[in-house]
């Protein structure tokens, strides 16, 4: 046998196998001593222990008494299992767990074996493995996973621990654009709001622009209001919430059914002078929601005039001095919508001066036309006036 071994009194035939309690003795000094017969006695590799001895202890190689004496060796101390902190993860996320501070007081090297204990099932990878992962799935229940590592001989107490998935915040739609009559009952409509968990969901509307009105439950999915006597919007503001979080807000816009407005334009006298001034007149223009109105002149015919104040019911121009025919076209807007434009014609014509005669004149006479006039000469003829 080689010096230094470790002996231990075995039965002739026994197999020798790593066994809990398996004393060891390191031989007191070296010897050169060679095993001849179905010894008693067996040579064993140094190695760890699961207690100590100091007993004396002595027996026979080949009839030759070998003096022992027992060496303390540390027993094996069980690996310590560490799953990790506890996570918050969302959904849909890869989740790592992680073992990487479980601990061999011995050094050993470790085995890991997680185990999932708690949740929705999930395919975990790479299960046996310091760091295995997985896909976090919809879930309001924590996910929990065991650890055990082993070092060869002894397995760890389980350690555990939690993946919690983090609400997902809900979606608020107020829906569309409401278009509604003066005096007409108007639903509101935040049915399309979602929740990704598919959490039941706490409704809170707010009017946020235009006329106050009364929302008749505001904290239903469906409220309502009367429309007002108004021009404009109303706009809604609803925001959603679950059990943990709330919505952005989302708005909603409410207007008034609209009616074109209606352009009239007064009709004009028979005839305008030349060079007289002249107004046109669209004050007989209207509209049904009694919307005001914006007005918009503009000429389409004739001799070019300068309109004073084409944006007003009533613009002005002087009349050309000479006969004509002018056209003028009108279109009014209630802020939304045009009216279909009308036209009129405006006829301009020269002042016919009339003269009365005089007292003296009682009876015709012949009236000499010439007298006092000069004659013009063009082209070396004599015109007269006759």
């Amino acid at each position: 046998m080689l010096a230094n071994s470790f002996l231990r009194r075995k039965d002739s035939g026994t197999s020798i196998k790593r066994e809990t309690g398996l004393v060891l003795f390191k031989q007191k000094k070296s010897l050169n001593v060679v095993l001849t017969s179905s010894a008693v006695t067996l040579v064993l590799l140094a190695g760890c222990v699961d207690e100590y001895r100091d007993t004396k202890y002595s027996t026979a190689i080949s009839h030759k008494a070998v003096d022992a004496e027992p060496i303390a060796l540390k027993p094996n101390t069980p690996p310590v299992a560490n799953a990790g902190e506890d996570q918050l993860v969302r959904v849909g996320e890869v989740v790592t767990l992680d073992a990487s501070k479980s601990t061999d007081p011995d050094h050993d090297l470790l085995t890991f074996t997680w185990e999932q204990t708690s949740g929705p099932v999930v395919e975990i990878v790479n299960a046996n493995t310091l760091a295995p992962s997985f896909i976090a799935p919809p879930s309001k229940e924590p996910l929990t996973f065991a650890l055990t590592v082993d070092d060869g001989r002894d397995a760890s107490k389980i350690d555990s621990v939690n993946i919690s998935i983090a609400n997902r915040t809900p979606f608020a739609h107020a829906g569309r654009t409401i278009i509604a009559k003066h005096g007409s009952k108007v639903s509101l409509d935040g049915s399309s709001s979602i929740d990704p968990d598919n959490d039941e969901l706490n409704y809170q509307w707010t009017q946020v622009f235009g006329q106050k009105v009364e929302l008749e439950d505001s904290t239903s999915i469906s409220p309502s209001f009367t429309m007002p006597d108004t021009s404009g919007y109303l706009i809604f503001a609803l925001t959603v919430s679950d059990a943990t979080d709330q919505s952005i807000a989302d708005t909603v816009a409410v207007k008034v059914s609209n009616t074109p407005p209606i352009a009239k334009i007064k009709p004009a006298t028979d005839n305008y002078i030349a060079g007289k001034r002249v107004q046109l007149d669209g004050t007989e223009s209207y509209d049904a929601d009694g919307d005001p109105l914006s007005f918009q002149w503009s000429q389409i015919l004739g001799t070019p005039v300068m309109l004073q104040n084409a944006k007003s019911a009533t613009p002005e121009f002087i009349a050309p001095n000479r006969p004509d025919h002018l056209v003028f076209e009108l279109s009014v807007n209630d802020g939304e919508f045009s009216s279909h434009p009308v036209s009129q014609v405006v006829s301009i014509k020269t002042e016919i001066k009339s003269f009365e005669p005089s007292p003296n004149a009682t009876k015709a006479g012949k009236v000499d036309v010439d007298s006092g006039l000069t004659p013009v000469k063009k082209n070396k003829a004599m015109l007269k006036v006759k």
